[in-house]
């Protein structure tokens, strides 16, 4: 009955390589202050925030959620990433 062809696989000029890394995000979507903050403390981010602003947890637990932040708990985050960079 209609059986179908198997796919040819064509050759192709770049080798794979499976350590190399892949592109996680697309260049025009924004990062989320959500990502950002858990790449800077990926455990316990709420407590992380509240002590690098300041700010008591819950206001933390809320900007995760997805309410605006306030521009010094991205620059406290902002900091803290690029302290690591050497």
């Amino acid at each position: 009955m209609g059986e179908s062809k198997p796919r040819r696989r064509l050759p192709s000029n770049f080798g794979t390589d499976k350590f190399v890394r892949q592109n996680i995000r697309s260049s025009h979507r924004r990062i989320s202050f959500r990502d950002l903050a858990r790449l800077a403390s990926p455990r316990k981010t709420e407590h992380y925030l509240a002590e690098r602003t300041g700010k008591d947890p819950r206001s933390a637990r809320r900007w995760l959620r997805g309410d605006a932040a306030p521009a010094s708990a991205v620059y406290a985050v902002m900091a803290d990433i690029f302290s690591r960079i050497e």
